[in-house]
């Protein structure tokens, strides 16, 4: 068991009431205000994007993504956070036309990321933002992927195109962007009607989403500078379930 840490993250953002007027919030990552305690918590989680395996649910055959997953199980009136039993990630197929409809089983989160201060206050931050309240527990799945782009092929944050998650509440948090262009996060209505967009570019950039009222996408990234190398995209991915 993990306990809620005695560092916290803080925001002047009015993330839970955006939720309720517009079922989602655009965060820049200078109003998720990440005390020093946690900072080095923080830098192992950006260092461990080093060492994700690759995604091996592409149906296109990319080779542009690279993750790893954990399910926790939060109680936030005693601040208990559990690692959950973990039998993989599913979406259907009508959230998920690309990859969806099949279990897909990804290697955990490593220990030092999944048991760190910085997530568990993240998770804490998280789930106090979100509206519905009066739940003594929630399912939260996290997310660490990294998109890749080469200098012969784009990467694809959302090879699915403008989704939901089939969760009932979403967030989506920068760690870091590298010789990177593109990759717009575009925010929907349920008929695709375009709401509002924005390049994350900054450490913890964010978005919330009540996921069953707003769909959302990323566009594809491209190499900036084909003289550096590759580009990468790394981002946290978290979901939010009441049990």
């Amino acid at each position: 068991m993990l306990t809620r840490p005695t560092a916290a993250l803080s925001s002047p953002a009015d993330i839970t009431g955006d939720l309720v007027r517009t079922g989602f919030s655009m965060v820049p990552g200078s109003d998720m205000r990440v005390p020093a305690a946690l900072q080095d918590s923080l830098k192992t989680l950006a260092a461990s994007y080093d060492d994700l395996p690759a995604d091996p649910y592409l149906p296109d055959g990319g080779r542009y993504r690279y993750r790893r997953h954990t399910r926790y199980t939060w109680r936030p009136a005693t601040g208990e956070l559990l690692v959950a039993d973990n039998p993989g990630y599913f979406q259907t197929v009508e959230n998920n036309a690309f990859a969806g409809g099949q279990w897909r089983k990804y290697e955990e989160l490593t220990d030092e990321v999944r048991e760190g201060a910085f997530l568990t206050a993240l998770i804490d931050f998280n789930v106090g933002r979100l509206p519905l309240t009066g739940v003594e527990q929630w399912a939260v799945q996290v997310h660490c992927v990294r998109i890749v782009a080469r200098d012969d092929a784009q990467g694809r944050p959302t090879p699915e195109g403008v989704h939901r998650d089939g969760c009932t509440y979403v967030s989506l948090h920068m760690v870091n962007r590298h010789n990177i262009s593109g990759g717009r996060t575009s925010v929907y209505t349920p008929e695709h009607e375009l709401i509002t967009e924005k390049v994350f570019t900054d450490c913890l950039d964010s978005f919330f989403g009540d996921d069953p009222r707003v769909r959302h996408g990323v566009g594809d990234v491209s190499v900036a500078d084909p003289a550096l190398g590759e580009g990468t995209r790394d981002m946290l991915l978290m979901s939010y379930d009441p049990m």
